[in-house]
């Protein structure tokens, strides 16, 4: 039992290197990288003094060098704890996950309450009432379940929950979702000091 225990321990730190190989590659196949999408979409608001900063960022984050490099660096970051700076939070990744990891904890456990809680039940009804009505209903239930995606079951519960609410779904007029004037809020960014590794912060355009 621990002879088969360690080799699957031993087996699990090269299978982690060969996912984080792949997600890694994965983000390496757009021909343009994070620092590219910023400088093109802060030109596209008029904020032309960011083109020459590029390289500057690149150098921050570490762009400029290798694919190898910047692997073995983003692995051993990992290791240390240190997962980087969100792009769309511009905050450390660390302080995101610690921020969030109390909710999701809480509805996984919630989700396994309810599915166990749930499904030994009718497990033990199919079993015991078997080629039953209730039985083909409970399976044919249970098909769909495992055949509907879980994204798309979400959005459902989710167009349900905000209707059950009161609120009108995809931000059409909610009082948490939309301003005043029912528009989503625009937000402009200042531009990054330059040879610094502070990022913009974001503030809200009054119309």
């Amino acid at each position: 039992m621990l002879r088969y225990i360690s080799k699957r321990l031993a087996l699990m730190v090269p299978t982690l290197l060969l996912i984080m190989a792949v997600g890694f590659g994965i983000m390496q196949l757009p021909a343009t990288d994070f620092v590219d999408q910023y400088v093109l979409k802060q030109a596209a608001i008029g904020n032309t003094g960011m083109m020459d900063q590029a390289e500057n960022l690149k150098v921050q984050f570490g762009l400029d060098r290798p694919a190898p490099e910047r692997f073995v660096l983003w692995v051993g970051n990992f290791v240390k704890g240190d997962f980087g700076i969100s792009f769309s939070d511009l905050r450390p990744v660390g302080a995101v996950i610690m921020e969030r990891l109390p909710m999701t904890l809480a509805v996984s456990f919630l989700a396994f309450i309810v599915s166990w809680g749930v499904g030994i039940p009718l497990g033990v009804y199919s079993a015991t009432h078997q080629y039953s009505v209730g039985d083909v209903g409970l399976t044919i239930f249970a098909f769909v379940g495992v055949g509907i995606p879980d994204f798309l079951l979400a959005i459902v519960l989710l167009v349900l929950a905000f209707s059950a609410t009161g609120n009108v779904f995809l931000g059409l007029s909610s009082p948490n979702l939309s301003t005043s004037h029912g528009h989503w809020p625009k937000y402009s960014t200042s531009s990054p000091t330059l040879g610094s590794v502070s990022w913009p912060s974001l503030s809200p355009v009054r119309h």
